[in-house]
């Protein structure tokens, strides 16, 4: 468990937990503490398996739950960003006209449908996780941009 007190300051890259983990870290004159894109991605990934209360991932890597609410939704809206795009190029390759409804403002979502997306992504988390050259290629792809 991180303490706010415990964020090392003065650091220009952060230190990693025990498992190499990049803890957050406020380098020397700043104001605002600096969460590595590792650490973001990893609390993102605990934060969609849902096996942890997000109070509880806030505690273990010192973020606040606010922060970890907005990169899970963040993660969701571009993977639903991606399907979209995906679907879009796919009409494309075949010709198909495209879908008035994919110029418009998105409707309201049901509770539903938030549900049935979260089980998707847990599939797509457990698929990973049964594949680690997959989620390393993916995890690389993430970092470089």
């Amino acid at each position: 468990m991180i303490h706010p007190d415990d964020v090392t300051q003065g650091l220009d890259s952060p230190r990693t937990d025990d498992e190499g983990i990049p803890l957050p870290y406020r380098p020397e004159g700043a104001i605002h503490i600096r969460y590595p894109k590792e650490l973001k991605f990893h609390v993102t990934l605990e934060a969609l398996r849902e096996r942890v209360p997000q109070c509880e991932l806030g505690a273990m890597y010192g973020v606040p739950q606010s922060l970890i609410s907005l990169w899970k939704k963040a993660a969701i809206e571009t993977i639903r960003g991606n399907i979209h795009y995906k679907q879009r190029k796919r009409r494309a390759a075949l010709s198909l006209p495209e879908d008035p409804q994919d110029e418009q403002a998105l409707p309201p979502v049901s509770s539903e449908a938030v549900q049935h997306l979260c089980t998707i992504l847990r599939g797509a988390v457990r698929q990973l996780e049964r594949d680690p050259a997959a989620l390393e290629k993916l995890m690389k792809s993430e970092l470089a941009d």
